[in-house]
């Protein structure tokens, strides 16, 4: 068992190798993983350190549990890994066919990329979860965590359940091999860079551990997660975010305060009544606006056109704002009738 200062943890890890950003998601997730840690009794800020490094890299630094390729749904990782030997439904590793089929295809689900029928069928076993009936299940992050640790571990079944290794085999008194550890998982696969992801969560553990006394320059908002993305909101500014977005204003995306994309909506909101006001103005002729200015040599050229003036005369105007040249009321103005406008064209 261990305890740790999580505002000292999130402090450090958001720094490296969170680079900077920290996500609800991921808060939630490296949640679940300590607790698992925790309830498995592992006291070695080593292990528990690498156990975070392995989540991070299989989920491409989301914390949370993911289907292989990053799939959306059942059906997209189906046809992402449509050709490989697993991607048939009830395939496994040994070819030979399990007692109990489900039709589903056990394709790399969870914190780590557990894949096969029958090592779904293991972790069913040893864990007492349905997982190869509801392989699914594989993605529920207290679940997923317990299928992490135990496959890394010397755990319930007393072997490392991934690969026969386990982290005692590279962490003790007498190894400290997170390179090596890799093996527990993926053979050498990326074993320098989730070595890298090891240290960096090791610092964090290690200046978070609650025997150790704790650092100064603590800020307690860095632990807190940032807003979240209102293209990924489930609330109506975020819904609003993300139709704008699909729309062309593609720079929605990058803001993440509310407060940031109401202040963007209440200006929208000004400009369109004022520009609601400017067109109820030049209703009946419209058009004018896109008259290109044909001007040659210094030449002037005029254009008559119509407008409405039931607004200008309640309003008092007697010149308007028009793009490039001013609009000079030539007749007297009358509710009832419509004046003759002369539009003048100039340098």
């Amino acid at each position: 068992m261990f305890s740790i200062v999580k505002e000292t943890f999130f402090n450090y890890a958001r720094k490296a190798p969170l680079g900077g950003r920290l996500t609800q998601e991921q808060v939630d997730g490296i949640e679940c993983i300590l607790d698992a840690c925790n309830h498995a009794g592992i006291d070695d800020l080593r292990k528990v350190a690498y156990i975070l490094a392995t989540a991070f890299h299989e989920t491409g630094g989301k914390m949370i549990p993911v289907r292989e390729g990053f799939a959306k749904s059942d059906a997209q990782a189906r046809r992402i890994i449509a050709n490989r030997r697993y991607g048939k439904p009830d395939a496994t590793s040994n070819g030979k066919p399990l007692h109990e089929q489900y039709g589903h295809v056990y394709y790399g689900r969870g914190h780590v990329q557990l894949t096969w029928a029958d090592n779904y069928m293991r972790m069913a076993n040893i864990l007492g979860v349905p997982l190869l009936k509801n392989p699914d299940l594989a993605l529920d992050k207290d679940i997923s965590s317990r299928i992490l640790v135990e496959g890394m571990t010397r755990g319930l079944s007393g072997r490392g359940d991934f690969t026969g290794k386990s982290l005692d085999d590279y962490f003790s008194e007498s190894i400290d091999d997170p390179i090596g550890a890799r093996r527990i998982v993926n053979g050498t696969d990326k074993a320098g860079l989730i070595a890298t992801y090891h240290k960096n969560f090791l610092d964090a553990l290690n200046a978070a551990h609650t025997a150790t006394p704790q650092p100064e320059n603590i800020d307690p908002d860095l632990a807190k997660p940032d807003q979240p993305n209102l293209l990924k909101d489930k609330t109506i500014i975020g819904g609003a975010a993300g139709m704008a977005s699909t729309g062309g204003l593609g720079f929605l995306a990058s803001i993440d305060s509310p407060y940031a994309l109401a202040a963007l909506i209440v200006v929208a909101l000004i400009a369109a009544f004022f520009g609601y006001m400017f067109l109820s103005i030049c209703s009946d002729s419209i058009s004018f606006l896109h008259i290109p200015r044909f001007i040659r040599g210094g030449a002037r050229a005029s254009h008559v056109a119509h407008i409405s003036l039931t607004t200008c005369h309640a309003l008092r105007l007697r010149w308007l704002p028009i793009p490039y040249a001013p609009v000079f009321i030539s007749t007297p103005v009358d509710r009832s009738t419509k004046a003759t406008v002369l539009l003048r064209y100039g340098r």
